[in-house]
């Protein structure tokens, strides 16, 4: 993948979707911790966050992060 592929910061929720992101040869970081800190992640890595958790999207979506 190039410098320019998408980097993924991926919740507890999808752990397995973070592994074959990473087979795949994307940047995908696997997060297991507070959701603050993976907005605060997020932002400072401009990372996209993947998640089932609709609280967290919706607070990403507020702080106008890219959220699946």
């Amino acid at each position: 993948m190039s410098r320019s592929s998408p980097r993924f910061i991926v919740d507890a929720m999808l752990k397995n979707l973070a592994s074959w992101l990473r087979i795949l040869g994307y940047n995908a970081i696997y997060w297991n911790g507070d959701d603050r800190e993976i907005l605060r992640l997020a932002e400072e890595k401009s990372g996209m966050i993947l998640t089932m958790d609709r609280g967290l999207a919706a607070a990403a979506l507020r702080r106008g992060l890219d959220v699946i």
